[in-house]
């Protein structure tokens, strides 16, 4: 999809040499400055666009996490970290992550 762009992140991200070369590597020296020289897409564009980008995420079997989902995670690491009393706490993999993320969900249904 051109002019389309999707930024991930990861729960184990890379430091230092290897995560600027890796910045470099998917962003090259000018990947965003060319963001400014494209227009806005109409909200229908928008919508449509990210309609395709999700079925394709679908489709390679990956679990797309959505800001709300992303923000209840976050919430259940502050409630963790009260409970033992720490300064922060992170879930060590994704699998507890996603159990944390549709406890949240059941909750709220």
């Amino acid at each position: 999809m051109d002019n389309t762009y999707v930024i991930g992140w990861s729960r184990k991200a890379s430091d230092g040499w290897w995560a600027k070369r890796a910045g470099r590597r998917a962003w090259g020296r000018d990947g965003v400055k060319s963001l400014g020289h494209h227009p806005c897409p109409c909200p229908a564009a928008v919508v449509e666009r990210r309609q395709r980008t999700l079925r394709l995420v679908e489709e390679r079997c990956v679990y797309p996490i959505t800001k709300d989902e992303d923000s209840s995670s976050e919430e259940a690491e502050r409630q963790i970290a009260v409970q033992a009393q720490s300064e922060e706490y992170k879930f060590d993999s994704n699998e507890a992550m996603l159990e944390a993320i549709n406890c949240q969900k059941a909750q709220m249904t």
